[in-house]
């Protein structure tokens, strides 16, 4: 099973990956049941298989694409913790949350609320409580984005008045600190790649869904059953 990455590439650029790919295993005496192509674009798919198709090393295949599916994309309010070293204040059980964007609150309160979208990282300085009580508000809105978390830079940590203030809201997002300033940590956070991890269900669950409504499970479970080789391998022997 060939299974190739076509996010961010031309269709030339994926096809002579996949060509290569596929030369290199039957070079070596390997028989491909199937190549799934992986993070396609939708307007490419059909040119893509078209392609693969065509090609004398590749038409007994299988052939399959995989949309791009952006969720599985973005990470987690975990997975910043993790990588960034950040300490949870509160949230600990909200941060299965995607983070599909993130905005610095450098900005008077009226320009900010403008730029809150859903699953949006709010980023600001731990001592602007303006800020929190404002994303705090957002949160309880029914007219207002679900952001997915907020991140306090530079070590600072909100007062007694503001964390009673958060305790008594019941729909808490998850609100972490680091130690860095304000412009390193929002570089770090535009770095964070995302992963699939182990006790991620929401991802796990959302990656198995794509597979099986685009890969007709059936058929390449016939197909592998049913293909013999000629290879004896040790074991085999």
């Amino acid at each position: 099973m060939l299974v190739a990455n076509a996010h961010q590439k031309t269709v030339d650029q994926t096809y002579r990956a996949i060509e290569m790919s596929l030369e290199s295993l039957l070079d070596r005496g390997c028989k491909v049941v199937v190549t799934i192509v992986n993070r396609t674009d939708s307007e490419c798919e059909k040119e893509i298989i078209n392609r693969l198709r065509g090609n004398v090393s590749s038409s007994e295949q299988l052939v399959y694409t995989i949309p791009d599916e952006h969720s599985l994309g973005n990470p987690t309010v975990g997975e910043i913790v993790k990588i960034l070293n950040a300490e949870v204040l509160y949230g600990k059980e909200q941060l299965n949350r995607h983070v599909h964007s993130f905005t610095v609150a450098a900005m008077q309160l009226r320009n900010f609320l403008k730029r809150i979208k859903d699953g949006t990282l709010i980023i600001t300085p731990g001592d602007r409580a303006d800020v929190i009580v404002a994303c705090l508000a957002a949160v309880s809105s029914m007219s207002m984005p679900n952001i997915s978390g907020i991140m306090l830079t530079g070590g600072l940590k909100p007062e007694e008045p503001v964390c009673k203030l958060i305790e008594g809201f019941s729909g808490m997002v998850p609100i972490i600190s680091v130690e860095d300033d304000t412009f390193p940590s929002a570089r770090m956070v535009d770095n964070v790649h995302a992963i699939i991890s182990p006790d991620n269900t929401r991802k796990i669950t959302k990656a198995l869904e794509v597979f099986e409504k685009n890969v007709n499970v059936e058929e390449l479970g016939e197909r592998i059953i049913k293909t013999q080789t000629s290879i004896v391998t040790p074991k085999m022997f």
